[in-house]
């Protein structure tokens, strides 16, 4: 069942490439056919967070320009997260995908690229709007009248005109989803159409499913009837109304007594609002807000409208100023409503610190690791399969719930309180980061009285250092990307005002057995915030750790591009920056900045690689490239062709030594572990 699930979105996602061959958009030089299907961080990084919804977020991100001419430009990005993404909602996205490519309308967002092949998320890059909300950029208006209001209109139903003609329905229509490419005194004429996550195909006969947002909801949407593209223009004479008046027709505090308003169309155009507003206008918007769908305008029919086609000099000598105030009132209401509702989709999405007894939603299996204060286990859900597999409510396999996670079982005996709140700060900070690599929390439970449970990612793939061990041949290339996906994710990770501090080769993990680029940042034991000021206190691994915390001075997240610095040089070169058997003379060393480029394993290394290296193992910590400044070095950008040829054989041999030293020195550490907890135990150790 499956297989054939996977084989049918397989199946779905080609087909929206086959069928806009030729039509791909130009991106500043850059086609949709460029992309490969699985880098998405070759060609995009993620910016600010621009919104969010139940099951995902929409960041402002960067397009990544091709070929030497550089250069970037700016996109929305919208990521959607497969963990817990129930079927219907991936259909969904699916269809939007396949709809949105389909359409080209000045007034319609255009989409970029669908990313569908990485390990947790799906990613559509889509058409960046600088002028953001429609309503926002009106209640900022000093001066408004209503050739304004009418313009707006006229977009939307050329738009409507433009979808339905191809036996499109949006159905979700409202402010949130109209945004202005442009900003300035004429954005309004720049007006796109968003969101087309509850567009539905009519080719085939009207559609009965429910869609949209309750106060812009069509009467026959609300009574379950079937529809074509009637909703759509029922909306517009909602917009309508609200851009003239300020107010929205039907709204009440109580849904049901809103509902009762929407399925009779009882409103009224009160006096004190609609006194300098033109009575054609009136007549556009009395033939949209009709019941009966027969009597309702069709989208070309409201292009014929009188009010549509009047003068704008007779329209701009009707002033709305009066009804700015009240626009804004409901503007600020509106905002707060939907701010509201995504607080409480966030909750239902995500049970922060559960009260159901570990035991009861979990089973543990075979251990993975071991440390000093805990253990790592294999677990999976307790339910049994049949009902866990209802409530996940997928059949993909990709989009489903994990069958599999790791739980860190911490145990609490022993620890002392601060101890106790930093593994509870540890889960926090992982909670409040949300980055596809970073290793994922999903669960976190502190009641037990013996144990901490966190329930993680489970990353199949092992240690990053150990899959490039086993490679038969390595480039510089190849090191490069690695590098530019955990220095997005640490650029992504101090944006949050957080330092991981223990950024080593035992914490780059990989989720997937198969895939390279899956590469998880692991282990926040250490990650504190420092959104508050810098932090004093020694922590690290030696080898990795930064001058200033040895030094014992305040420090912040250039801790982390210090080590980030050290783990760089060891994947180009395959041995470490600063080494020394004596740890005191190591870290004179460190303190030094004293290291060097042994020509044996860095004279096939680009001379921009060793610039970035030298820019981040900078003893002054003021001069150090932070990660934002870091994602913009040369390195980072230089063609993939020409760091090709670059061979690092000769640095892979010296990183099998370097990693299976690494990976014995922890097995005696695990080994005495074990030794001193069975000691603590009274009992006689195996080992």
């Amino acid at each position: 069942m499956r297989s054939g699930m996977r084989r049918l979105e397989e199946k779905a996602i080609s087909s929206m490439y086959s069928k806009d061959d030729g039509k791909d958009r130009d991106m500043v030089g850059i086609k949709v056919g460029d992309f490969e299907a699985k880098n998405f961080y070759r060609y995009f990084s993620l910016g600010d967070q621009l919104g969010q919804g139940a099951s995902g977020k929409v960041f402002k991100g960067t397009i990544k320009k091709k070929g030497k001419g550089g250069g970037k430009m700016l996109c929305a990005i919208k990521r959607v997260r497969k963990f817990h993404l129930k079927e219907r909602k991936k259909q969904a996205l699916f269809r939007e995908v396949q709809i949105l490519r389909g359409l080209d309308h000045p007034n319609i967002v255009k989409i970029y690229q669908f990313y569908p092949k990485d390990t947790g998320y799906y990613y559509v890059v889509m058409e960046f709007l600088l002028g953001g909300e429609l309503f926002d950029h009106v209640v900022k208006k000093d001066t408004y009248n209503e050739r304004e209001a009418r313009d707006v209109c006229k977009q939307l139903v050329d738009a409507m005109g433009y979808i339905h003609s191809r036996g499109i329905v949006h159905r979700d229509l409202r402010p949130g989803n109209l945004l202005l490419a442009a900003q300035g005194a004429g954005a309004s004429g720049s007006l796109k159409i968003a969101d087309f996550g509850k567009a539905m195909s009519v080719r085939e006969g009207p559609v009965t499913t429910n869609g949209g947002a309750p106060e812009f909801v069509a009467p026959e949407v609300l009574l379950g009837k079937p529809h074509d593209t009637s909703p759509d223009m029922w909306s517009i004479g909602l917009i309508a109304f609200m851009l003239l008046s300020g107010a929205h027709p039907f709204f009440e505090p109580d849904t049901t007594k809103m509902f009762i308003r929407v399925a009779a169309a009882d409103y009224q155009f009160k006096p004190t609002e609609w006194r300098n507003i033109s009575g054609e206008a009136q007549d556009f918007i009395s033939n949209l807000l009709v019941v009966a769908t027969t009597k309702r305008l069709t989208a070309e029919q409201a292009k014929s409208h009188p009010w549509l086609l009047a003068s704008a000099e007779s329209l701009e000598a009707r002033d709305l100023c009066d009804n700015l105030q009240t626009f804004k009132v409901f503007n600020a209401k509106r905002k707060l409503r939907a701010t509201m509702k995504t607080v409480l989709a966030a909750r239902r999405m995500f049970s922060w610190l559960p009260t159901d007894e570990f035991s009861k939603a979990y089973q543990l299996g075979n251990m993975l690791g071991e440390g000093a204060y805990g253990m790592v286990f294999k677990a999976t859900p307790a339910l049994p399969a049949s009902l866990s597999e209802e409530e996940d409510g997928a059949d993909d396999g990709s989009a489903a719930a994990p069958r599999e996670y790791a739980v860190k079982r911490i145990k609490r005996e022993g620890l002392s309180d601060q101890e106790e709140q930093e593994v509870i700060a540890e889960a926090n900070i992982m909670r409040e980061l949300d980055h596809p690599n970073l290793v994922s929390i999903y669960d976190f439970y502190q009641d037990d009285p013996k144990f901490f449970y966190m329930v993680l990612e489970l990353m199949e793939g092992g240690e990053l250092f150990d899959r490039i061990v086993q490679k038969q041949y390595y480039n510089e290339a190849e090191a490069r990307d690695v590098c530019l996906t955990f220095l997005e994710a640490m650029k992504y990770t101090h944006g949050q005002g957080v330092v991981h501090r223990d950024l080593k080769p035992e914490n780059l993990l990989l989720a997937s057995k198969s895939d390279d680029s899956s590469i998880r940042l692991a282990d926040f034991g250490f990650a504190v915030s420092v959104l508050d000021g810098y932090v004093t206190d020694q922590c690290g691994t030696p080898g990795y750790v930064a001058p200033e915390i040895l030094r014992s001075r305040p420090y912040g997240t250039s801790v982390d591009m210090w080590s980030i610095g050290v783990i760089i040089y060891i994947i180009l070169a395959g041995y470490p920056p600063f080494h020394d058997e004596d740890q005191n003379r190591l870290y004179r060393k460190i303190k030094a900045g004293h290291y060097r480029f042994d020509p044996e394993y860095w004279n096939d290394v680009s001379s921009e690689a060793k610039d970035l290296i030298r820019k981040l193992l900078t003893v002054d910590p003021t001069r150090r490239l932070t990660a934002a400044e870091a994602c913009e070095h040369p390195w980072l950008s230089t063609a993939r062709g020409n760091l090709t040829q670059h061979d690092l054989g000769a640095g892979l041999e010296k990183l099998k030594i370097f990693n299976a030293t690494r990976k014995l020195r922890a097995a005696i550490r695990s080994v005495l572990l074990s030794k001193k907890i069975a000691r603590d135990l009274g009992l006689t150790p195996t080992i």
